[in-house]
């Protein structure tokens, strides 16, 4: 008696970017107003994390962000966090993530090991915008 379930056949393509399947896809099937994230109080449609999306991918794409460059993200959980994920992404860098609470140690390792292209912190992270400053004299 065999206990395999039934055989699925997946068409796998070469390449994919997967801003444009998670987010770009809802919207060819019509569905840009729907809502796409929950954040504290407010809901994000996929119009809106798009737009953030494609506004974060034009800064790194202007910051010469290229294809497989490491992005480092250093940001609180947020929509400004999945759309520089996403933005990475969709210029065909490589997005990264670092947690906002590490040691100074902790995040020196990561611009050691990942070696970004861009590094993107919010302002409540004055940790990681001392080390940038103080490494490259900013």
């Amino acid at each position: 008696m065999s206990t395999r379930g039934p055989t699925i056949e997946l068409q796998i393509p070469e390449q994919i970017n997967l801003t444009a399947y998670y987010l770009e896809e809802n919207l060819t099937q019509g569905r840009g107003e729907k809502t796409a994230i929950y954040y504290q109080d407010r809901q994000y449609t996929f119009n809106e994390l798009c737009a953030l999306t494609n506004r974060v991918g034009n800064v790194l794409k202007d910051s010469a962000v290229d294809l497989e460059d490491r992005v480092l993200l250093v940001l609180q959980d947020s929509p400004e966090w999945l759309a520089g994920w996403f933005g990475a992404m969709k210029i065909g860098g490589v997005p990264t993530h670092a947690y906002t609470y590490l040691q100074p140690s902790d995040y020196e390792y990561f611009l050691n090991y990942v070696r970004p292209r861009v590094v993107i912190a919010d302002a409540t992270n004055g940790v990681v915008a001392n080390m940038l400053d103080k490494r490259y004299e900013l």
